[in-house]
């Protein structure tokens, strides 16, 4: 149970004042989630983060909205910027700690590096050792690490997921951070699937595009902030 927020930012300063609303509007869904009877996402946070030809990736246990590093992201921000955000809410069977919090990093045979974050649940099960989404985004990277073309690879890991749906439980929303030095991409996999209304209202994400700034936010960062978006249809993967 957990939120995200995906940015594509192309010209920062046209944008920085919905940049900011979303990033405060993280914050505060992680404190208190409107959409989750108040509950928090307070089991660690992290991101990652290209911009040009610089690289920046973050974890910590600590719950974000109390993490003072989380006002430093604002300054590896700016134009041709891509950056993933991920605050976590574990389930009760899955292991707490540093290790655990998302983006997971894997690497490809053809050198192409790939983060990935999730919201929602899978059957596979670490014993303890591993969430469900590391060993979801591992398997999904095993079976496409050999596709050297950065297009290529992303279309085969949400190909492979597609074909994954009968092990996602209640939802499975997934997020794609890839680059291989010259190309970055950002995409994402919303997948509610649950019946159940206030569920599926958590689980739905929300898609923003101009020439100048895309997102990709959490129902309730829109909920909390207001902004602008158009719900995204489940089961059909989106870039930024």
């Amino acid at each position: 149970m957990c939120r995200m927020l995906l940015l594509h930012i192309v010209e920062y300063e046209d944008s920085s004042g919905i940049i900011e609303e979303l990033l405060d509007g993280l914050r505060t869904v992680a404190r208190s989630d409107p959409l989750l009877r108040g509950k928090s996402h307070s089991d660690g946070w992290g991101y990652i983060v290209i911009s040009n030809d610089k690289l920046y990736e973050y974890h910590s246990y600590e719950p974000v909205y109390s993490d003072e590093k989380y006002d430093e992201l604002r300054g590896k921000l700016g134009d041709n910027t891509y950056a993933l955000i991920h605050v976590r809410r574990a389930g009760s069977d899955q292991p707490l700690g540093l290790l655990h919090t998302h983006p997971y990093h894997f690497h490809t045979s053809k050198d192409i590096d790939a983060w990935y974050a999730f919201n929602g649940s899978t059957i596979h099960s670490g014993y303890g050792l591993r969430t469900d989404a590391f060993l979801l985004a591992r398997e999904l990277n095993e079976s496409c690490t050999m596709h050297g073309e950065l297009k290529t690879y992303t279309r085969c890991i949400f190909t492979e997921y597609s074909k994954r749906k009968d092990k996602v439980k209640s939802g499975g929303s997934l997020a794609l951070l890839a680059t291989n030095g010259s190309t970055t991409s950002l995409c994402f996999y919303p997948l509610y699937k649950t019946s159940k209304t206030y569920l599926r209202k958590y689980y739905e994400y929300y898609l923003y595009e101009t020439g100048k700034l895309a997102y990709i936010a959490s129902s309730s960062i829109i909920k909390i902030t207001k902004l602008e978006a158009e719900p995204i249809p489940e089961e059909n993967y989106y870039c930024l």
